[in-house]
């Protein structure tokens, strides 16, 4: 009767094991809180994050754990979603009168993702350490990103055991499917 049961069930049983074995491990889907990335993804959007990618790329838009309390506490854990602006080595900076944000001292024009208004107004000058990044949100002016966080405990740096992944494309509501979310291309000539 168990090989009975095991043969009619066997497909059934390999698939189900194998869908949650992906989903803890490979990937994750994660529902947007704020509209800090706007218009990229919106408040309530649904993206599916890769979970095997936790060395993220500059251009990026990741998934990590709020460890430093940007967001207000809940009592559990949360996460958040910006985009990769620079990694260990990098310096990221912007002055008033800036144009773009520049990395390593080039100016890196940010307008595929940026939402329209702009660059943001907070100015800065960073040098990030190995393992750790430096992140800010498509709608820099409704945005509470690295750049607001400079005086806390980790000098508003996600280190690299916080990244959750690399999102892979946005797929709820159906009607903002996309997978046009990461911009390595933009930072293609920084080194």
């Amino acid at each position: 009767m168990l090989r009975k049961f095991w043969k009619s069930w066997s497909y059934f049983i390999v698939a189900i094991l194998f869908g949650v074995l992906v989903r803890v491990f490979v990937v994750a889907p994660f529902t947007v809180p704020t509209g800090s990335m706007e218009n990229t993804v919106m408040p309530g959007d649904t993206v599916m994050t890769l979970q095997l990618n936790t060395h993220p790329k500059r251009g990026d838009a990741v998934v990590f754990r709020d460890d430093f309390g940007w967001l207000p506490p809940t009592g559990k854990k949360q996460y958040l979603l910006k985009r990769v602006i620079a990694v260990g080595g990098d310096t990221v900076s912007w002055s008033e009168g800036d144009k773009h944000i520049k990395i390593n001292g080039k100016p890196v024009d940010e307008s595929a993702y940026l939402s329209e208004d702009g660059v943001g107004n907070k100015e800065f000058s960073v040098t990030v350490p190995q393992g750790k990044y430096f992140v800010m949100g498509d709608h820099r002016n409704h945005s509470g990103d690295s750049r607001y966080h400079l005086d806390d405990a980790n000098n508003g740096l996600v280190n690299q055991n916080q990244i959750k992944g690399v999102v892979m494309f946005t797929y709820w509501p159906f009607d903002r499917i996309s997978a046009n979310i990461n911009h390595e291309e933009v930072f293609k000539g920084v080194q």
